[in-house]
């Protein structure tokens, strides 16, 4: 069987679709290159993926040279919306519960190391406190700011097991407890009694 000459047999180079038959007249349904044609679909995607990966290097050196200037609005944005950062850490804190506390207990457990350097080294006691309040912000989260005595409003975390004799403890998760201060006085008191 044979076509008119406007016919012609061509299969993508891409794709590899089956050999078909194209009207040469329609124009612009093949593009043609040195070691083959490629169907018009494969040729889209493939002018897409070069004009995609242009944008983001444009973008990537646009941010490079304005970075000094991005973080200067950012800061300036911040501190003169402090209620709306407020506000939306205290949303995502509510919507993200999960997250917010494994992101502490990541911060918690890289600071095991420098519990045990507290005592060699006095340099490394800054660094102890700041643990320590990443540890007291996580056992307060995990029982959703309330007191584990009389369920009102959680204000101080309190270490079952005290940290001045079990430093090795001090930043455990199950070593915490989240309390009121009537509360923790209560406790520490019955600890003094016990004693």
């Amino acid at each position: 069987m044979t076509f008119p000459s406007v016919y012609e047999m061509r299969s993508c180079k891409i794709c590899s679709s089956d050999t078909t038959l194209v009207d040469k007249t329609k124009g612009n349904v093949w593009h043609s290159f040195e070691d083959g044609h490629i169907c018009n679909k494969c040729y889209k995607k493939r002018e897409y993926q070069e004009k995609k990966e242009k944008i983001n290097q444009y973008n990537k050196n646009w941010y490079q040279r304005n970075k000094a200037q991005r973080n200067q609005k950012i800061v300036e944005w911040q501190s003169n919306n402090k209620d709306k950062m407020n506000s939306y850490t205290r949303k995502y804190r509510r919507v993200h519960s999960e997250r917010y506390f494994e992101s502490h207990h990541k911060s918690l457990n890289k600071a095991f190391d420098v519990v045990k350097e507290l005592y060699d080294n006095p340099k490394t006691i800054w660094d102890f406190k700041h643990c320590l309040a990443h540890w007291s912000k996580a056992v307060r989260e995990r029982n959703n700011n309330k007191c584990m005595e009389c369920n009102d409003k959680a204000e101080i975390s309190h270490h079952i097991l005290p940290k001045k004799q079990y430093p090795e403890f001090s930043l455990l998760l199950s070593n915490g407890m989240a309390l009121c201060k009537p509360c923790h006085i209560k406790i520490h008191r019955e600890m003094k009694n016990d004693i």
